[in-house]
């Protein structure tokens, strides 16, 4: 199931909605490696799981540049502030 990295220069020609569907994609797909990793002790491949991260990060970066917010529906004020302490 994995699936081949996709270069910034395609990331950035993509829309927001390609983004966020490539997100998904990323995010399953690291879940099926951390949790080999949690029940191993060491993930299957080291080098694919540090891709993963960093693509998820890029992603998650282009699409607050591009002013969508990820990742804050059902916060409030009161949950922000209190993990801020």
């Amino acid at each position: 199931m994995t699936m081949a990295l996709i270069s910034k220069k395609k990331l950035k020609d993509m829309t927001v909605d390609d983004l966020k569907a490539e997100l998904l994609k990323v995010r399953s797909e690291y879940r099926v490696e951390s949790g080999s990793r949690a029940t191993t002790g060491k993930p299957n491949n080291p080098g694919r799981y540090k891709q993963l991260r960093r693509l998820n990060a890029r992603l998650l970066t282009l699409l607050r540049q591009k002013g969508v917010k990820i990742g804050t529906e059902g916060r409030t004020a009161s949950t922000e502030r209190s993990e801020a302490i």
